[in-house]
């Protein structure tokens, strides 16, 4: 088995983040990844209180725009490949609303022919995942083609700034990777080769510790999702892959400030539509230590939540393995 893995719940207003340090063997600097604050990244003060005087920042924002700064055709290629993704995510929601406004029609006849509109369910949702999928496949394809090009475009100093940040991690005793805005912590960490580097230093015995936006970006999809907003609620968008860090899961922190836990039709739609990955509500005090097979819950009270295709919102106690979902 390689070094510890934890997932942790919001860091407020229960903080088990000290807690989760405490049980790491070792000494050494532990990495801040808080590249999600965007501006704020430096101000790490509050986390450093929590990790102590071995806390070493990772400033992948800082240097992300440092290098935009200094190297505009570099800059021109990386804008032109995310207004590209963009606008797929755009068209994506625009079939995406219509596939489940008729996913939700069905389930509304339900009652009327149960055993007829089970089978047009099971076919609807087959066409949701199978949305989700291309949507998946042509991000990578347009992410692929412009990579390529950024490649033949990429300075010395970007080269530089993926080795130091490489062995930063792999010479740490931990890393953390902090929350914030996912998607720009997601593409951050990705343009900095962190899925690569992050991977070799956990394979080398360096615990990783994520919570919030953090946990979002390391799991292999990340899913935003919000049942409050001004507007009203909104389907559930898959903002794109993750790092493929967290084996099984997809995180939801603070789910029962944000999703109606208590309506079984929309637990049901987003366990359904992202199964066999697990959805997993965190609320602060949870959290989850991979042992290689599963995840074994160490959070206090009800912090961990698991999401069922059956509608069901099943708590996890302390010592309890989370079932993955199967296909």
């Amino acid at each position: 088995m390689s070094a510890p893995l934890y997932v942790l719940g919001p860091q407020r207003p229960l903080p088990n983040l000290p807690q989760a340090l405490q049980s790491l063997p070792g000494h050494g600097p532990i990495v801040m990844i808080t590249a999600g604050w965007r501006h704020d990244e430096a101000d790490t003060e509050a986390l450093q209180r929590d990790i102590g005087p071995a806390a070493v920042a990772l400033p992948l924002y800082a240097w992300f725009e440092e290098l935009m700064e200094h190297h505009h055709a570099l800059h021109a290629v990386y804008r032109a490949r995310q207004a590209q993704v963009q606008t797929l995510k755009e068209l994506h929601r625009m079939r995406m609303e219509l596939e489940l406004a008729a996913w939700r029609q069905l389930l509304a006849q339900h009652k009327h022919a149960p055993q007829l509109v089970d089978e047009e369910l099971a076919d609807a949702m087959r066409g949701v995942r199978a949305l989700d999928e291309r949507f998946l496949r042509r991000s990578e394809e347009i992410q692929a083609e412009y990579n390529e090009r950024l490649r033949h475009l990429e300075p010395v100093a970007l080269a530089r700034r993926r080795e130091e940040a490489r062995a930063l991690l792999c010479g740490a005793r931990a890393i953390c990777v902090a929350g914030g805005h996912v998607g720009v912590l997601r593409n951050r960490m990705l343009f900095f080769g962190l899925d690569r580097a992050l991977a070799e230093a956990w394979r080398g015995g360096v615990a990783v510790i994520a919570w919030s936006a953090g946990a979002m970006a390391l799991c292999d999809r990340v899913v935003l999702f919000n049942d409050d907003t001004p507007e009203g609620p909104k389907d559930d968008e898959l903002l794109d892959t993750g790092l493929g860090f967290l084996p099984g899961l997809v995180v939801l922190p603070h789910a029962k400030k944000r999703l109606h836990l208590n309506n079984g039709e929309r637990v049901r739609l987003i366990a359904e539509r992202f199964a066999p990955l697990r959805c997993v509500g965190l609320e602060s005090g949870a959290w989850l230590t991979w042992t290689g097979q599963g995840w074994l819950s160490r959070g206090v009270g009800s912090g961990t939540l698991s999401l069922c295709p059956s509608g069901e919102v099943t708590p996890t106690s302390d010592g309890m393995m989370l079932g993955l979902s199967r296909a």
